[in-house]
């Protein structure tokens, strides 16, 4: 049988295991930074959505729209074209669930 110096073997694995968790640690970080930089970029998009000119099927929404306003969470009221996009929106992306969904 081989000699086992259990010392020196506690020792290595104390050691791996302190390598690991401080990689994990950097791993974390780094994954952190990754979230707050998508957060960050998401931010950017809607930002720069808002400033976009509607397109055609948007701006023929707003026009055809009723003139009720919706009463959402916080007391705000929302144009009805604001609400209108929303559910445009929503029809839009249910749509492509479903498609994905049937595939």
């Amino acid at each position: 049988m081989a000699d086992i110096n259990v010392e020196t073997d506690l020792q290595m694995v104390a050691d791996k295991i302190k390598t690991l968790s401080e990689d994990l640690v950097k791993i974390d970080n780094a994954r952190n930074n990754l979230i707050t930089n998508i957060q960050n970029l998401n931010g950017v998009i809607m930002y720069l959505r808002g400033k976009q000119e509607p397109s055609e099927d948007v701006a023929e929404n707003i026009v055809g729209s009723e003139n009720t306003d919706v009463e959402v969470e916080g007391g705000e009221n929302l144009p009805p074209e604001v609400i209108n996009a929303a559910k445009n929106i929503i029809d839009a992306n249910s749509n492509k669930e479903g498609d994905k969904k049937s595939s």
